[in-house]
């Protein structure tokens, strides 16, 4: 089994056993959600190559647990990825086709070639939420991170990064469908995301000061069980 596969059911039974003993507490409850998140753009500028995340258009299958109660939540989020790199030239190629660029639609798009390495990417995060009929929402923060398995590219060492989080869900009974909008920053705390940088052809020191953004969307689906949220 791969050092990938064997990250991801690791969480399985951690996902399992947290309901359970969470929702014994009063005024708590405990979602489990699935669905598919898209990275979108990875660097502001990609003169020579297209970097990006996710297999299929730019997304990849997402599994999350939340802690919620009246007024808060904390959040875990776990997506299995991997990076693509491949050449801005191919994508205007005569016998290539154009929905190979991620510059024309974050959404609709073909990597090209192989991925470069493996990662799992997972996001902590915390902050208020409230209800108003079947609708909720939650705004939060708290910081993404990258675990890599396979990293024949990148290199082993990753760092972590602050994001800012807000969410909308519609409910009915315990089953709720949720939409997550993400925004990341990526800078001198980031370690090795400079690597994206390089990768696409950008001076990270030039320009636009020291910062760069991520805005990764997430929707699934979840199931509640508790009392609470």
């Amino acid at each position: 089994m791969t050092p990938l596969r064997s990250s991801v059911w690791l969480l399985i039974p951690a996902l399992l056993v947290a309901p359970s003993a969470l929702t014994a507490q009063d005024g708590l409850a405990v979602g489990l959600e699935t669905g598919f998140i898209n990275f979108g753009p990875i660097v502001s500028e990609e003169v020579t190559h297209f970097v990006r995340f996710g297999s299929n258009d730019g997304m990849e299958r997402y599994f999350a647990a939340t802690i919620a109660e009246d007024r808060w939540y904390a959040r875990l989020l776990v997506a299995p990825t991997q990076v693509h790199v491949w050449s801005v030239a191919d994508t205007i190629h005569p016998v290539v086709d154009r929905r190979a660029d991620p510059g024309r639609s974050r959404f609709h798009y073909r990597p090209l070639g192989r991925a470069r390495d493996s990662f799992v990417w997972s996001s902590v995060s915390g902050g208020a939420r409230g209800d108003r009929g079947p609708a909720s929402w939650r705004l939060g923060g708290g910081l993404i991170s990258l675990s890599q398995t396979d990293h024949g590219y990148w290199g082993a060492s990753v760092g972590h990064v602050p994001k800012l989080e807000a969410t909308g869900m519609l409910r009915w009974r315990a089953v709720g469908l949720a939409c997550t909008g993400t925004l990341g920053f990526l800078g001198p705390a980031g370690g090795r995301w400079t690597v994206l940088e390089h990768a696409s052809g950008a001076n990270p020191s030039r320009g636009r000061g020291s910062y760069r953004f991520l805005t990764p969307l997430s929707c699934g689906a979840e199931i509640r069980m508790g009392a609470g949220g």
